[in-house]
């Protein structure tokens, strides 16, 4: 009985699928932890609707990267790094509640410029 060699594209597929079938559940508390935590730090709250989908959408990238071949040495760090990022383009994306007094500011507030030049240039990166 001879056996037939896999192909690079089979063998990618299957990669992809046991990745997919072993670790989403189990990285999927984890990663949304870290990635909450994170936001919470910088002052960005989503909606766990939200949050949630921009793990699925991380994860599908996730997929498609191994599916296409690319090695990725840590999923964990990966899916953290890929969700944080569409959740803070998320947040960006999300209408602005406006003050209904005419708009000023509260007594007291000063707008944290550096933190917002930090997370464009993490963005970048």
């Amino acid at each position: 009985m001879t056996s037939t060699p896999l192909s690079p594209l089979t063998l990618r597929r299957y990669r992809a699928e046991r990745l997919l079938r072993r670790e989403f559940a189990g990285l999927r508390s984890k990663v949304l932890s870290i990635v909450r935590s994170q936001l919470r730090s910088r002052g960005v709250t989503l909606d766990v609707a939200d949050l949630e989908a921009c793990y699925a959408q991380a994860w599908h990238g996730l997929y498609a990267t191994v599916l296409g071949g690319e090695e990725v040495e840590n999923p964990s760090a990966w899916l953290v790094l890929v969700t944080f990022r569409r959740a803070i383009d998320e947040s960006r994306s999300a209408p602005r509640h406006q003050p209904v007094d005419g708009g000023e500011q509260p007594v007291g507030f000063t707008p944290d410029l550096a933190g917002a030049l930090d997370d464009r240039a993490r963005l970048r990166q």
